[in-house]
């Protein structure tokens, strides 16, 4: 059986029956005196070549307290789905992301970081009506390396 929630042919009734147990974006649990959100953990990469091929997909996720969304990104042919599928998730409002990389199959140490390198700057990605220049300037010159920070956040 696939775990990938967004594989599955009964996505949108998963997806209803957790807004159903109450786990809506900013829901939070009273535990004693202090609120805990309540939050989605899929715990596995979900398919970016799926997540692509429709928006519905990422604004059904969106409508869940999901943090974070883990995205597969297993080889590089999935780079332009899995840059697609980050930009749909930014404009449905989940800025809470990761990802699952798989490395040593049939992949070379170099892949593996191009794949973070895309990665990397995928998460950076604002949408455009948000984009500070002088930040961008900034944060271009910064070099990968020093920008990666360890354990990373690919898991």
């Amino acid at each position: 059986m696939d775990n990938n929630v967004v594989a599955s042919p009964r996505f949108h009734e998963i997806i209803e029956e957790i807004r159903d147990l109450g786990f809506l974006p900013e829901a939070k649990l009273s535990v004693g005196r202090v609120p805990i959100q309540r939050r989605v953990d899929f715990n596995q990469g979900v398919d970016a070549r799926i997540l692509c091929k429709s928006p519905m997909y990422l604004r059904d996720l969106s409508r869940i307290c999901l943090k974070p969304l883990r995205i597969a990104f297993d080889h590089l042919g999935l780079k332009i789905p899995y840059e697609k599928a980050v930009r749909y998730a930014k404009e449905f409002g989940l800025t809470s992301m990761s990802n699952y990389m798989l490395y040593n199959f049939h992949d070379t140490p170099a892949d593996l970081f191009e794949r973070m390198r895309v990665s990397y700057l995928g998460f950076a990605l604002k949408p455009a009506s948000r984009v500070n220049t002088k930040t961008c300037a900034r944060n271009k010159a910064m070099s990968l390396a020093s920008a990666i920070k360890f354990p990373p956040r690919q898991t």
